[in-house]
Formats: C-alpha cells, sequence, structure tokens
C-alpha cells in the first residue's frame, strides 16, 4: 500500500525541513505509513496534485492562505488545518505530527 503525504505548508521552507526531518523520524519510528513532506505557498498547487494526501497543514505565518488552499481541496476528502504558534515555535514534531494523524475530513 503506497504511503499517504502529510504536506506541510510554509514560507521558504528552511525552519519547516528540520520539522520534517524530526516528524518522519517519528512516524518511522510509530511504523506509521505516512511520509511527510514541506512545500512552500507557491508550490502548494501542485504538491497537492502530485501526492496522495493525508492532510495538509499550514504554518502559522500562512494562517491567510487558509481558504485559497481550501479551495484545491474541494471534493478530493483531504483535511486542512494551520499548524499551531505554540507548537511550530517549538518545533514540537511530536504534536504536529499526532494532530496532522487526527484530522478527519
Amino acid at each position: 500500500m503506497a504511503k499517504e503525504v502529510i504536506l506541510l505548508v510554509c514560507t521558504a521552507g528552511i525552519s519547516t525541513n528540520l520539522l520534517v526531518a524530526k516528524m518522519q523520524h517519528l512516524a518511522d519510528v510509530q511504523k506509521l505509513n505516512v511520509d511527510v513532506f514541506a512545500t512552500n505557498a507557491s508550490e502548494c498547487k501542485e504538491s497537492i496534485k502530485k501526492y496522495q494526501l493525508k492532510a495538509v497543514m499550514i504554518s502559522p505565518q500562512l494562517r491567510y492562505l487558509k481558504e485559497e488552499i481550501a479551495q484545491e481541496l474541494v471534493g478530493k476528502d483531504i483535511p486542512l488545518d494551520i499548524i499551531s504558534m505554540q507548537d511550530y515555535g517549538n518545533m514540537d514534531s511530536k504534536s504536529i505530527l499526532e494532530h496532522a494523524m487526527s484530522l478527519k475530513f
């Protein structure tokens, strides 16, 4: 079975790449059937088309894009949410991964 993807949408991807690595490590340790990827806002539409998505998580600084990204997900049954400012600031990969895995459409 192909892995589903948790897609993190961020501004440039620099700090998010560290978060992705930590989240992927946790997912692997927990034997979750997911891959974690990050994309910047300008490449978000292409990434939504490219991957079999489990969830899309938006970094707090891009919360203003939530409705625009939601339009890209219409009819796809893919949950979308904003990463908590506290979790993002603390790079709390465990909390963010748990939140992403708990999302339902």
